[in-house]
């Protein structure tokens, strides 16, 4: 993500046998709000350049995931390679 873009995040919620439940509140938090900050809904939205997790937590459960924000545009690798032909 880059500076000042914002991206829906959703959390899919099982119980122990590994059925969905639907309708679990996910609390989110991030780690670094001067990098992300992420609101009730899990929209996330991108502070400055930097690393920080996005945590969401149902009750005492909790997963995170990485999130990278830059502003240095990287290419699609296949950008990166011309035909001759």
């Amino acid at each position: 993500m880059r500076p000042k873009e914002t991206f829906q995040l959703r959390a899919k919620v099982y119980n122990k046998d590994k059925e969905k439940i639907d309708g679990a509140t996910v609390e989110w938090t991030s780690e670094n709000e001067a990098i992300a900050i992420i609101d009730e809904n899990g929209i996330l939205t991108a502070k400055a350049n930097g690393t920080t997790y996005i945590i969401a937590s149902v009750q005492n459960i909790q997963n995170s995931i990485e999130i990278t924000i830059s502003s240095i545009r990287k290419r699609i690798l296949s950008e990166m390679f011309t035909s001759s032909t």
